[in-house]
């Protein structure tokens, strides 16, 4: 839809309200008087939410130290591997 805002498309919009009161409404207080100030508060839940966020930054993508004891369990042949918990796995990550 295009609006056209020029003067002379306005003056039959106008004459066509007629009777209608174009005349703002009147509130009870005066615009002498001060407007209240607005106020906000946050809670300690946004604080422990930032803090929590800049502690999970600080945590490395990979946890060198337990890919290095892995490691080190496959060389010596320590690391055993239970075919039956991986596929149990397997099935319930499926589902």
């Amino acid at each position: 839809m295009k609006v056209d805002l020029n003067a002379s498309n306005l003056s039959g919009i106008i004459s066509s309200q007629g009777n209608q009161s174009a005349s703002p409404a009147v509130s009870d207080s005066s615009p002498s008087e001060p407007l209240g100030e607005d106020k906000a508060t946050l809670s300690g839940d946004s604080t422990n939410a930032q803090n929590l966020t800049t502690k999970a930054l600080e945590i490395p993508e990979v946890r060198q130290d337990k890919v290095e004891a892995l490691r080190a369990a496959i060389k010596n042949g320590d690391y055993k591997i239970e075919p039956s918990k991986i596929a149990e796995a397997m099935i319930q990550e499926s589902e």
